[in-house]
């Protein structure tokens, strides 16, 4: 993004190429376009991507050519390295994500994905296991919070479907609801 100003460890804001970085190390080779990095090692990475926003520390600090990300907090898509169309609000939401197309919203929502697409977690730890799962969708503090590989899942509500591992379209309405499922379809 400019110049060795931007590689020093100190509070810098510089805007270039339509691209605004705030905070040490944000946007440090960064020649893409519109692109906003505020917080330590915001985007730190990035050479290419266009479009991308991370506020906060280590926010997508990884992404390096993937286009029209936000991440917001501590962390948050951490080690996204080349994909687009995410979005992620939350202490480490998405913080091993390594796909496209992922919305994560509360701490640690689908920290744990890294291979797992078309998923939406909304909520404290919604999906936090979820490492290849796919096509769910949580929504409620720790809906579908130990899911690992089950495909197909709704869960809507405090703790629901909350213990289910591999367990695959199920349908789960109301605080607590499935809760005790693991592997059952």
């Amino acid at each position: 993004m400019g110049g060795s100003l931007l590689k020093t460890n100190v509070t810098v804001l510089s805007i270039v190429n339509d691209s605004v970085a705030l905070g040490g190390l944000a946007l440090t080779n960064a020649t893409s376009n519109f692109a906003v990095g505020v917080g330590y090692q915001a985007l730190s990475a990035l050479t290419t991507g266009d479009g991308n926003t991370a506020v906060g520390y280590r926010s997508l600090a990884s992404l390096t050519t993937g286009s029209r990300n936000t991440a917001f907090g501590y962390e948050s898509s951490f080690l996204l390295i080349t994909h687009g169309d995410n979005a992620s609000f939350g202490y480490q939401a998405l913080r091993n994500n390594l796909v496209s197309q992922i919305s994560a919203f509360g701490y640690q929502a689908l920290t744990a994905n890294t291979t797992g697409t078309n998923n939406s977690s909304f909520g404290y730890q919604a999906l936090n296991s979820n490492t290849s799962g796919i096509n769910n969708t949580a929504f409620g503090n720790l809906a579908l919070r130990n899911n690992n590989t089950g495909n197909d899942n709704s869960a809507f509500g405090y703790l629901a479907l909350a213990s289910n591992t591999t367990g695959s379209r199920n349908a789960a309405f109301g605080n607590e609801s499935l809760r005790g499922n693991t592997i059952g379809s």
